[in-house]
């Protein structure tokens, strides 16, 4: 699982409370973020959207974070850059860093 997040964001325990892309509804993505966050007992603020646009929302600061769950490297969270986001390969900079979690 992917997060795309601003630097505040240090762990997933961070998210708490804060607005989180998770896609569409019943989507691979959204089952398993939920999932995860439930299991974990993080509250973030959940948005339904579709992650081309959740990457543009999280680069205008309408977004905290945006979760993707793809195989590693992610072409499309890697490509998330600009001069405030940054890929998740990349040490951390800019305003925004991407965390990769492997859940067990």
């Amino acid at each position: 699982m992917h997060v795309v997040a601003g630097t505040s964001i240090r762990s997933l325990a961070d998210l708490n409370g804060r607005r989180v892309a998770v896609d569409l509804p019943n989507g691979g993505t959204f089952v398993t973020a939920i999932t995860i966050f439930e299991r974990l007992g993080i509250k973030p603020v959940y948005a339904f959207i579709e992650q081309r646009v959740a990457y543009e929302k999280l680069k205008n600061g309408e977004l905290d974070a945006v979760v993707a769950v793809q195989g590693s490297p992610s072409r499309a969270v890697s490509q998330v850059k600009g001069d405030t986001c940054i890929s998740s390969r990349s040490p951390i900079a800019g305003r925004c860093r991407a965390i990769i979690c492997h859940p067990c």
